[in-house]
C-alpha cells in the first residue's frame, strides 16, 4: 500500500503500490489518514506510479480524504498515473476533481505556484 512517505519542499509525498481494490479499502484509508495526521501537512501529493489498478471503493477513499483535507484548507494532488489508472479517473470524471500530474516534481511545484 504506502511504500514511502516523505516531505519535499513543504509537500507530503505518499508513494502507493499495488492494486487498490475493495479488499484493501479499509487499510488504504487507515494508512492515508495516519500519514496525514503524523505530518500535519495539508499539501499532499499521492504518487501512483506503482499502482496498476484502482477500483471504485478505493476511488471513494480518495474522494473522502480530499473532502476532509480541503475542508481543513489543504489539497490532495495525484502524480504518475499509468494509462489504465488515468482512464479510470477520466471515466469517472475524477480528473476534474483532482489535479493530476505526470511526475512528482510537477505536482510539488504546483503547490509553490498556487
Amino acid at each position: 500500500m504506502i511504500t514511502a512517505a516523505a516531505e519535499k519542499d513543504g509537500v507530503l509525498v505518499l508513494v502507493l503500490e499495488g492494486n487498490l481494490e475493495i479488499s484493501k479499502q479499509s487499510k488504504l484509508k487507515d494508512e492515508l489518514q495516519k500519514q496525514i495526521a503524523l505530518s500535519s501537512n495539508m499539501q499532499i501529493l499521492v504518487d501512483l506510479r506503482k499502482v496498476s489498478f484502482v477500483d471504485s471503493a478505493c476511488l471513494g477513499v480518495f474522494i473522502g480524504l480530499a473532502r476532509q483535507v480541503r475542508k481543513d484548507g489543504g489539497d490532495i494532488r495525484l502524480a504518475g498515473l499509468n494509462d489504465e489508472v488515468m482512464a479510470i479517473f477520466q471515466m469517472t470524471r475524477l480528473d476534474k476533481v483532482f489535479q493530476i500530474f505526470a511526475a512528482n516534481e510537477q505536482g510539488i511545484s504546483s503547490y509553490q505556484s498556487s
